[in-house]
């Protein structure tokens, strides 16, 4: 190894040391405070920027290491080449072994099964309750004693999340393993992805992007807890895909179906989610039913209709038959309650409830700052590198750029 190339690696090494002391002698070892669902909190922007300083200077020096040989060129076309000429059944397969391992291992070693949010024991009481049949649980004598966040207390102690997850995570309990639910479906999302890739910009950009989905921090994260995120992620790439297969012309009422299906499930997981990214999709299928023939144009609908309307009639009747009405969501009963508890054991104020939290748009500078804070979260959440959003900006203008996206 030459010595340049040795110097490279040493600095790499001493810029994570660097990070890594940096945060054991002056931010508590970068412990991280509880956070925030719209600004980020202080400490957490403090991790970024000396992430963004002694991280960004380790990947610069190991890239530099890296492409210090003279035929490093050539050593990244033999290993793109490799990659690509990997049977793309036994990719699909291999990747999705790795992304049920990967959660496996993050649960098991680093959390150690432990949940990251309170959130994670709503959903897990939910899918108790569905896994014996159940919407409800009569309240403990000493209510008040177990009142906690997102539970609705009332007489009935159930979640105030929506109940797509946990009956999926139901199963997982009903069958005494609950910690490999969102691992396979984190498995089940790999194979619409690569569907995806390969139908939308190409089949060259099918590796790197299920590499990138392998590699995402936030996702191999989020398949290791309790959490929903892993589950609509699922139910609306499939989702995705089976609406571009509704606009082929060998498309049959099986497309429709699933595509109504997987979007109904996705929504019934979060809804907040899935409105946004779902509607657009419903709505060009709608245009694009109109434009069929009688008899086919029929026949999609139909199809489409079936298992949107069980789906919604689910949906509606569990709002119904825990809150009253179809029309309340567990959201607006929990701030009922709290009201009715004069706000007990809660980390909500009342004026946190005149609007639903990250969708008050009353204010343009609100917008403004939630925009940019959901660009830094995604930079360094989805995907983990100091620079990773940067990277598009000037990734097409490199003159090795054909190596980099694997042409």
């Amino acid at each position: 190894m030459s010595a340049t190339k040795l110097g490279l690696l040493a600095a790499s090494v001493l810029s994570l040391a660097a990070f890594y002391l940096v945060g054991l002698t002056f931010f508590d070892g970068f412990t991280l405070d509880l956070g925030s669902l719209v600004i980020p909190s202080p400490r957490y922007l403090i991790f970024v920027q000396m992430w963004l300083l002694f991280g960004g200077m380790s990947s610069v020096f190991l890239t530099l290491a890296l492409a210090e040989r003279a035929d490093t060129r050539d050593r990244l076309d033999r290993l793109m080449a490799q990659l690509t000429n990997i049977p793309g059944h036994y990719f699909v397969v291999g990747s999705c072994a790795v992304a049920m391992v990967a959660p496996l291992i993050i649960r098991t070693c680093l959390l150690r099964g432990a949940p990251l949010t309170d959130d994670e024991g709503a959903y897990r009481f939910g899918a108790n309750l569905l896994a014996s049949g159940r919407l409800w649980a009569a309240s403990p004598p000493l209510k008040l004693f177990f009142d906690q966040n997102f539970m609705i207390n009332d007489g009935r102690l159930y979640p105030a999340y929506f109940l797509g997850w946990p009956a999926l995570l139901g199963a997982g309990v009903w069958l005494h393993v609950p910690s490999i639910v969102n691992p396979l479906l984190s498995a089940l999302t790999v194979p619409p992805l690569a569907k995806l890739l390969r139908r939308l910009v190409g089949p060259e950009w099918v590796r790197p992007g299920v590499f990138l989905f392998l590699a995402s921090p936030f996702i191999q994260v989020m398949a290791a807890t309790w959490l929903s995120h892993t589950a609509c992620l699922m139910a609306l790439t499939w989702s995705l895909w089976f609406y571009l297969r509704t606009t082929d012309d060998d498309a049959s009422w099986r497309q429709h179906s699933a595509f109504a299906f997987f979007a109904a499930l996705a929504f019934c997981i979060r809804p907040q989610a899935t409105v946004p990214l779902g509607l657009p999709l419903i709505a060009n299928w709608s245009v694009g039913v109109l434009r069929k023939s009688g008899a086919s144009g029929a026949r999609a609908l139909v199809a489409f209709l079936v298992p949107a309307t069980i789906m919604a009639g689910l949906f509606l009747g569990t709002l119904w038959a825990q809150n009253g009405s179809a029309w309340i969501t567990g959201y607006s009963r929990y701030g009922q309650y709290l009201i009715e508890n004069d706000f007990r054991f809660a980390t909500f104020r009342l004026q946190d409830l005149t609007t639903i939290v990250g969708f008050d748009f009353s204010e343009v500078s609100l917008v403004v700052i939630r925009t940019v804070s959901g660009v830094l979260r995604l930079n360094f959440d989805l995907f983990g590198w100091p620079f990773s959003l940067a990277m598009l900006a000037f990734a097409r203008s490199l003159p090795d750029a054909d190596v980099l996206f694997l042409r």
